[in-house]
């Protein structure tokens, strides 16, 4: 079972210029995830992760990221892999200040022999992926250059815009989007 809960927070509306033009007033738009969950079979052992990698805090399970946010690690006993389907994720991504910060992560996680996938570029930021000892895999990305090095933040999202690593395979993924209704 998937659940999700919207709670309204006493933070203001996003600027203006951020929120979406459609139904929904600028004053009820979403903000953000308030949490996530990763199950882990030794949540010890992912508390350790968090500690020692990125120096946050375990309080009863929870990583406070701010106050409206956090991470909740469960207990579970499943071991088995599982394939990626409805209710799963694939990763949690985190953001980074620039490319000195995701590179300090990435030399931390050499230094702390941590199971680091990859860095790599995705044009529109950079991003370091690592597994977590539970098996989740962490998304660390920089928060530029952004999205809107192709397509202006007015009209961003309008078109279908990919970066340049993904423009021989066009045809490809617009084959397999669904129809906008």
């Amino acid at each position: 079972n998937v659940a999700l809960i919207l709670n309204e927070v006493t933070e203001g509306p996003l600027k203006p210029e951020l929120q979406v033009q459609n139904d929904v007033p600028g004053d009820k738009q979403i903000l953000g995830l308030a949490s996530t969950q990763l199950h882990v079979s030794d949540i010890t052992a992912t508390t350790d992760f968090f500690k020692r990698y990125l120096d946050w805090t375990v309080e009863d399970d929870k990583i406070r990221l701010s106050t409206n946010e956090h991470l909740e690690l469960y207990q579970t006993e499943i071991n088995e892999k599982m394939r990626m389907g409805r209710g799963s994720i694939d990763h949690v991504a985190f953001a980074v200040k620039d490319d000195a910060a995701l590179q300090d992560l990435y030399k931390r996680a050499q230094a702390q022999d941590w199971q680091i996938e990859e860095i790599i570029s995705r044009d529109y930021f950079k991003s370091l992926y690592i597994r977590e000892p539970g098996g989740n895999r962490l998304e660390f990305a920089t928060m530029s250059p952004g999205f809107t090095i192709d397509e202006p933040l007015e009209t961003l999202g309008e078109s279908f815009a990919l970066p340049p690593f993904l423009a021989n395979k066009r045809s490809e993924i617009e084959a397999n989007l669904y129809p906008v209704d």
